[in-house]
């Protein structure tokens, strides 16, 4: 009897997890981060094409940078895990398309989004 409970229990459990994760983003959970100085942490360069991302002024520990288009499809991915705590990313964005796309720091407990405009 135990036995079929708990298999039945998990089956459950993995159905319930499975649909959860065919309906819902992946987005739906993580935690957005709020940032007071995100202009000091991400920062255009002179052209408006390069920007710049600024560790030091990130209290958090980032696995990965993001840039998405309006309709949230992923245009760059960077792994930034092995970068030093103190290190100035340089994100070139010269190949893009001028428009609107967000920038996203990901930590491992939450995202910062920051959306900006191509010349």
């Amino acid at each position: 009897m135990f036995k079929s409970v708990t298999t039945a229990l998990f089956c459950v459990f993995a159905c319930f997890q499975a649909s959860a994760q065919t309906s819902a983003p992946s987005s739906v959970h993580q935690q957005v981060l709020l940032w007071n100085d995100l202009d000091k942490t991400i920062y255009a360069g002179q052209d408006h094409k390069t920007y710049f991302i600024d560790f030091e002024n990130i209290s958090v520990i980032l696995s990965s940078i993001l840039v998405k288009d309006v309709l949230g499809g992923i245009v760059r991915k960077e792994d930034v895990s092995q970068l030093p705590v103190d290190a100035i990313f340089e994100l070139d964005m010269s190949d893009l398309a001028g428009g609107t796309y967000d920038i996203e720091l990901h930590s491992y407990t939450g995202v910062i989004r920051k959306t900006i405009s191509l010349p």
